[in-house]
């Protein structure tokens, strides 16, 4: 029971951490778009690590136009058991109000004895002067 306690006080404690973090935006970070692009990257993935899909999926875009609900993002982060453990920004290629991201990932998957490193490409687009996670279409 203790045990749970604490981790349920670590999660709140890094949950509070990522909230000041994303509210601790400073005027160079206004002059440098890649800069902004990339904290809010590092928010993303950090949620993602911790298992707080609450926090990650306000940060996807289709959470803001109801394309993507929470319900359906829960099942896609969940249903293959894989756990981010660590990641690297490669790239940030920012295009206007659009980005390109490339990704070093490293996945923990309970039936594999070593995790399992990958490269991957996410696409982000900025809205209303924030930058969100480009959702995907569910595959059903």
């Amino acid at each position: 029971m203790l045990h749970l306690f604490s981790k349920i006080l670590l999660g709140l404690f890094l949950t509070s951490l990522l909230f000041l973090q994303a509210h601790a935006q400073t005027a160079s970070d206004a002059s440098n778009p890649s800069a902004t692009l990339e904290q809010r990257i590092n928010q993303y993935l950090t949620a993602l690590k911790l298992n707080d899909l609450a926090t990650a999926y306000k940060m996807e875009s289709g959470s803001l136009d109801g394309t993507l609900t929470a319900d359906t993002f829960h099942r896609l982060a969940t249903q293959s058991s894989a756990q981010l453990i660590d990641y690297k920004i490669k790239a940030i290629a920012v295009e206007n109000d659009s980005a390109t991201v490339d990704l070093d990932v490293v996945y923990q998957y309970p039936q594999l004895h070593k995790p399992y490193e990958t490269t991957r490409k996410a696409s982000w687009k900025k809205i209303d002067g924030q930058w969100y996670q480009q959702s995907s279409k569910p595959k059903l």
